[in-house]
């Protein structure tokens, strides 16, 4: 009984590896690089959206000031209260610790990890065999 319990014990573990290292493989330019190796860094909503939002909130919560209020944009608007801010998401916390390229990337990351596992853990609840 030991063995076997041991055995069922151990299973996610090679897939969980599997998991990681599957990520780190596409992720690994993007995690250490410098700002030419952000994903997504051409152009789109990245670059000309997301990244100044995120960068005016990690200034703001870096000088000790909770940003309530966006005065740079169209004049001023609620920060706060803008569920695009994403504020009080705790991943976005990342960008008071890293520059933005590397906040974006490790969110990326971070994001992926957790969808891959949850897929594994969901499939293996549900049942779903290898054949």
């Amino acid at each position: 009984m030991t063995s076997s319990t041991s055995t069922e014990n151990s299973r996610p573990l090679k897939p969980c590896i599997a998991i990681f290292l599957a990520n780190l493989f596409f992720f690994l330019p993007f995690l250490f690089g410098g700002e030419a190796g952000t994903i997504g860094a051409g152009t789109g909503d990245l670059p000309i959206y997301f990244k100044p939002m995120r960068e005016f909130a990690a200034l703001e919560l870096a000088r000790g000031n909770f940003p309530f209020w966006n005065p740079y944009s169209s004049g001023g608007h609620p920060f706060l209260a803008d569920p695009e801010s994403g504020l009080l998401y705790p991943f976005n916390y990342l960008f008071v610790l890293l520059s933005s390229h590397l906040a974006f990337s490790w969110s990326y990351f971070i994001h992926y990890l957790i969808a891959g596992y949850g897929m594994f853990f969901l499939c293996r609840r549900l049942g779903v065999s290898n054949s």
